[in-house]
C-alpha cells in the first residue's frame, strides 16, 4: 500500500479551490515527526496548510501582509462576526469548504482600509487567549 503524501491530501480537500484558480505555491516536508506544510494562493490572500506533530491547522495571510499569518478560525470569525473557534478545531474540507464559501468577504476583511480593523480583532483574539492561558483555561484541540 502506498502511502499518501500530505501535499496530495491538501490537494485533495481543496480540488476545487485549485480548479477556480487558487495555486499552490509550496509544500515543505520535513524529516522529524512527519511534519508538512503546504501553501495555497490566491489573489488576496495566501492559505497555509500546516501537520505538526499530527495536528493539522490552517493559516491565513493577506497579500498585503504576506508574514503575518492569523488562524483560519479567527479569520472566520471577523468574516462571520461570530465567535471564534478554537485554532486548529476546522477540518481540512471544513477549510475548504469555508474559504470557497466567504473567499470575497475574507479578501475585503485581510486588504485596504478593513485590514487594520482585523488586525486589531485579531489582537484582541491573541489577548483574550493569553487571558484564558493564565487562568489555566487554554483551549486543547480535539484529539
Amino acid at each position: 500500500m502506498t502511502r499518501t503524501s500530505f501535499e496530495q491530501v491538501v490537494t485533495r480537500a481543496f480540488c476545487q479551490l485549485l480548479a477556480d484558480g487558487m495555486t499552490k505555491e509550496s509544500s515543505i516536508t520535513r524529516a522529524y515527526f512527519d511534519d508538512a506544510s503546504v501553501v495555497l494562493g490566491a489573489t488576496a490572500f495566501r492559505a497555509r496548510v500546516n501537520r505538526d506533530r499530527g495536528l493539522v491547522n490552517i493559516e491565513i495571510a493577506s497579500r498585503e501582509r504576506p508574514d503575518e499569518w492569523f488562524p483560519l478560525e479567527w479569520v472566520m470569525a471577523a468574516v462571520t462576526k461570530t465567535p471564534p473557534a478554537t485554532p486548529g478545531t476546522i477540518t481540512l474540507d471544513e477549510a475548504a469548504s469555508l474559504i470557497q464559501a466567504h473567499s470575497r468577504a475574507m479578501a475585503e476583511h485581510m486588504t485596504g482600509g478593513q485590514a487594520e480593523k482585523t488586525l486589531a480583532l485579531f489582537n484582541q483574539f491573541a489577548e483574550e487567549r493569553l487571558d484564558a492561558l493564565e487562568r489555566g483555561e487554554w483551549p486543547l484541540p480535539p484529539e
